[in-house]
């Protein structure tokens, strides 16, 4: 766990250490999450606003999470409320160009474009249920499955798997037969109801 009463940026160094994590985790949670670091000589550097959000993202993980569904709640999406057609009526009018030095705006057009902006990096929804789907069709059409395809769908490290020979796991039977590549090959089966 971490103090989250973080309102100084902070370098990567400090980070690692904040967090306890190495430095590719770290910068997966970076690429996670849209956070660019800055330097300041040859030290990098994290905005404190962004340290906020990685400190959400931490108490999410510690928690149970990880970074794809942190990504999806609404806790870590970026709240965007896009005004009333009234409110942009009555919102503040821009200022006469002669008084602004050639800068005008269009708040419409601003808000429009940050919504768009926000839209393009906010992925779809993902399917709860893709993993089993993709399960119960290696089962039916009888297909052997890798190693790295088995942990891909399961969410488990490979190193983790090559531990076993056969186990369990959403109902599926995973036996090892033979090799798919360089790599363990796994018979989908059905477990046995009673």
């Amino acid at each position: 766990m971490t103090d989250s009463t973080t309102s100084v940026d902070q370098s990567i160094s400090e980070l690692l250490t904040r967090y306890k994590i190495t430095k590719p985790a770290l910068y997966s949670r970076f690429k996670g999450l849209g956070i660019s670091t800055f330097k300041v000589g040859r030290k990098a550097y994290v905005k404190s606003e962004d340290i906020e959000l990685l400190d959400k993202l931490e108490q999410h993980i510690y928690d149970g999470g990880t970074i794809i569904d942190f990504v999806h709640t609404s806790e870590a999406a970026i709240e965007l409320r896009v005004p009333s057609s009234k409110e942009l009526t009555e919102a503040p009018q821009p200022i006469p160009e002669e008084q602004s030095n050639g800068w005008q705006f269009n708040l419409p057009l601003l808000v429009n474009s940050i919504a768009d902006a926000i839209a393009q990096r906010i992925t779809p929804p993902v399917n709860p249920l893709a993993e089993l789907e993709a399960l119960e069709k290696a089962y039916e059409k009888k297909w052997i499955l890798s190693t790295s395809q088995v942990g891909s769908i399961l969410k488990l490290n490979s190193k983790t798997l090559i531990r076993y020979k056969s186990f369990e796991r959403h109902g599926f039977t995973f036996t090892r037969r033979g090799q798919v590549g360089a790599e363990i090959g796994w018979r989908v089966g059905k477990v046995e109801s009673d």
